[in-house]
């Protein structure tokens, strides 16, 4: 595959990614709130929204390494729209963790954007006691 074709493909890829997000997004969320079907989950298991979202994009994934190891698929689901899914998940998750490191930046009186790994899981653990 050239160089063009590969953006033609990433680009159409992509595409398909936003048009998933937008409309399985609105069915699922069934909220404004981006992230409101993680929110509920996390709330009944008392896990993060993140931590619900890697569950859903750990499947895609363990269907993604099946493929590769035996290049077939077991579902009505093609491989593309594993992929397809497993950015979408990644995406969301992405977006809840900046979410979350923008609460927790708030809550500090810190930029976000200054955090390092170390000191957002240092806000996340205080959260954690504070019961947030």
């Amino acid at each position: 595959m050239t160089f063009e074709e590969f953006d033609k493909f990433q680009a159409e890829l992509f595409a398909e990614v936003v048009h998933i997000e937008t409309t399985k997004g609105k069915e699922y969320a069934n909220s404004k709130d981006r992230f409101a079907n993680f929110n509920r989950l996390a709330e009944e298991l008392g896990l993060k929204n993140y931590q619900v979202g890697w569950v859903y994009t750990k499947k895609h994934l363990d269907s993604i390494a099946q493929y590769c190891r035996t290049q077939e698929t077991y579902s009505t689901e093609s491989i593309r729209g594993r992929f397809v899914d497993a950015i979408c998940y990644l995406t969301l998750m992405a977006g809840m963790v900046e979410e979350n490191q923008y609460h927790l930046a708030n809550l500090a009186g810190i930029n976000s954007q200054d955090l390092t790994a170390a000191e957002a899981n240092a806000h996340q653990q205080q959260a954690d006691r504070w019961g947030d």
